[in-house]
């Protein structure tokens, strides 16, 4: 998946930021090139074929994208690429599949002829199906140029904002004039975020939140309602989440699938619970961040993966039970993006923290 990585970390910030400040917002985004054009896509086909692009990605240079080395050179890492394979090496199909020229049909030009009309009927229709799908893209373009009022009214709480995509979103809303309830984890992310928005035009107020403690997470809730004193608030951001642990299933215990779900599925879940009575006032919405690890598996990813497959499914739920309430609901389905959490320095010390529990 690294060579899929994109280093414009800056458009995911963006797609948070349409969510939150258009009028008409789109229900799913897919941040980076590689969501769009392959995994989102991808997700879409038989899964066969998303196994088999997977199982390819993973025998091209004798480890798969992403592993580091340590996994490779370990004697539980998969099978050994051997001489003497029973499977058929990829890009060679095997001899019993292959199809002898004289099985094939056997088509006469009269045969050929008559099959026209209906060939150029399937071009008529396919060009018909592609005009109308252009008129709708386009008329979409347009239709979400369309900005928000009153921007410098609503706000905003968001968690995760320590570092990376949560904290560029709260100093680009608070710098555009807009109120920013950014929720750290630690106080020197307090800290720097109040240093560097004291200039901006936006208000910013931080506060402490852990989502996975609820006292922590109606405290905030709190605290937000107070400080808003009678203002609506317009918009919740799940961007909170956290990538522990990279291995094979078999080196992981329920411990490793506990933390992934508590953060990543049960911590939107919770601030979600809080802060909807407040968006129900507003009709404001939901804004989440999951992954395309939510709709297509990667190899070593078992705690994540399945905490934001669950997280998709429950944003889909929520989505159609608050419509009637007029909030809506919006998922991010970011791809790789060249962040710290996916610096190969950092994979391999997930790798070695998972592989030095396993030793005696």
């Amino acid at each position: 998946m690294d060579q899929f990585a994109s280093t414009r970390t800056e458009y995911v910030v963006d797609n948070y930021y349409h969510a939150i400040t258009a009028r008409f917002p789109r229900l799913r985004y897919r941040c980076g090139w590689d969501s769009l054009l392959l995994w989102v896509p991808l997700s879409y086909l038989p899964t066969e074929i998303g196994d088999a692009f997977t199982r390819l990605a993973a025998k091209s240079g004798g480890r798969p994208p992403l592993v580091p080395a340590a996994l490779v050179k370990s004697d539980s890492y998969m099978n050994r690429r051997g001489k003497n394979r029973s499977i058929t090496p990829l890009g060679r199909p095997s001899p019993h599949r292959r199809r002898r020229a004289s099985t094939l049909p056997n088509l006469t030009p009269t045969a050929v002829a008559s099959r026209a009309p209906l060939m150029w009927d399937i071009l008529r229709v396919s060009l018909w199906i592609l005009a109308v799908l252009a008129l709708f893209f386009f008329l979409r373009f347009l239709w979400e140029l369309v900005p928000l009022s009153n921007l410098r009214q609503r706000a905003v709480f968001i968690t995760g904002c320590d570092s990376g995509f949560g904290r560029a979103l709260a100093l680009r809303l608070v710098k555009d004039g807009m109120i920013a309830f950014a929720g750290c984890f630690t106080e020197k992310g307090e800290d720097e975020l109040r240093k560097e928005s004291q200039l901006l035009p936006g208000e910013l107020h931080t506060l402490h939140v852990d989502i996975t403690k609820d006292d922590s997470v109606k405290s905030a809730m709190k605290h937000v309602t107070l400080t808003l004193n009678g203002r609506p608030l317009w918009a919740i951001v799940n961007n909170a989440g956290i990538f522990t642990v990279y291995g094979p299933d078999s080196w992981l215990n329920i411990s490793s699938y506990e933390k992934s779900i508590d953060v990543n599925l049960l911590g939107a879940i919770r601030v979600t619970h809080a802060f909807v009575p407040l968006l129900k006032k507003s009709g404001g919405r939901i804004v989440t961040m999951t992954s395309v690890s939510g709709r297509l598996p990667g190899l070593f990813t078992g705690p994540y993966t399945a905490a934001k497959y669950a997280l998709e499914g429950y944003m889909d739920v929520v989505r159609l039970e608050l419509y009637q309430y007029g909030v809506s609901v919006h998922i991010l389905e970011p791809g790789a993006f060249k962040t710290a959490l996916l610096s190969e320095s950092a994979l391999d010390e997930r790798v070695e923290s998972i592989w030095n529990n396993l030793l005696p």
